[in-house]
């Protein structure tokens, strides 16, 4: 399957910008919090990300000397496994190493986007403990490029009512991350958004 192929050469890529932008509110939709930061990626030595904050701002504040503070910190308790943090919770269909996972199945119609006819794929992805993934994937119907996947834990985790994660994809790479969802924080409903943007893609040394 073209995604599978795509999905395990892009392993072989990094971005090199991130941008971490998170919105919390209440049951309401009135905004209580805010985020922005934005961080530049590289490979060190042994392969391990370098993660490098360029500002970061709290509502509206600006804390990027904190934030690099914080940063160091989690750089020095960091396992060397070279491993991204952005993509550690992405559940991907598409997976070399989760395809005897998935199961799959095409769904009628076409869609159209960001300018390419789509076509869709309902998938499930059983995790470790009975847990599961289940959502839409869209690939691009000329090239069999993944173009959005849209998902769903189940079952949802504790204190979570709604989540749900969208990932859009530019020439087969990740360029967005989108979680939304809502639950319930110190006996409080709260709303919460989380969005990723990825671009400035690099090859990765060889071994990185």
């Amino acid at each position: 399957m073209k995604a599978v192929e795509s999905t395990s050469r892009a392993k072989e890529w990094s971005p090199g910008e991130m941008r971490l932008a998170i919105e919390m509110a209440d049951d309401k939709g009135k905004v209580l919090a805010t985020w922005d930061n934005r961080y530049q990626l590289s490979v060190g030595a042994g392969g391990a990300v370098l993660t490098e904050v360029v500002s970061a701002f709290h509502n509206g504040k600006d804390e990027t000397r904190k934030e690099r503070e914080a940063q160091a910190k989690r750089d020095r308790t960091a396992e060397p496994d070279g491993g991204s943090a952005w993509s550690e919770y992405l559940d991907d269909p598409f997976d070399p190493s989760e395809q005897d996972s998935v199961e799959i199945r095409l769904l009628a119609g076409i869609r159209q986007i960001a300018g390419s006819a789509c076509l869709a794929f309902a998938f499930t992805l059983t995790k470790p403990k009975g847990a599961a993934v289940e959502g839409t994937a869209w690939l691009d119907a000329a090239t069999g490029l993944p173009v959005e996947i849209s998902s769903t834990p189940r079952p949802m985790p504790r204190g979570a009512h709604e989540l749900s994660t969208i990932v859009r994809y530019t020439d087969g790479f990740v360029s967005e991350v989108r979680v939304e969802g809502s639950g319930t924080l110190f006996f409080f409903k709260r709303r919460f958004s989380s969005v990723v943007t990825l671009g400035s893609y690099y090859r990765k040394p060889a071994g990185g």
